[in-house]
């Protein structure tokens, strides 16, 4: 099952990578920009993806190498 997810994920990667370079945008920009010029409902939809990837990270590798890996990557 972890395989299929991981196989998916980096499908979805890819795609989303297209895009972004398509528009010549990053997603981090995407994201900070529709957080705080976006509507009240975007910044909300903004904030719960986030807050999940968050989640995913701390259940996978705890609470301090998930923030540190998070905000610190290299």
């Amino acid at each position: 099952m972890l395989k299929n997810v991981a196989r998916e994920c980096r499908k979805i990667n890819l795609e989303l990578n297209g895009v972004l370079e398509k528009y010549h945008d990053s997603l981090s920009c995407v994201l900070g920009n529709g957080f705080f010029y976006g509507t009240d409902e975007e910044r909300e939809e903004i904030s719960e993806k986030v807050s999940k990837i968050v989640d995913l990270a701390v259940e996978a590798h705890g609470a301090k190498k998930a923030i540190t890996e998070l905000l610190m990557p290299e």
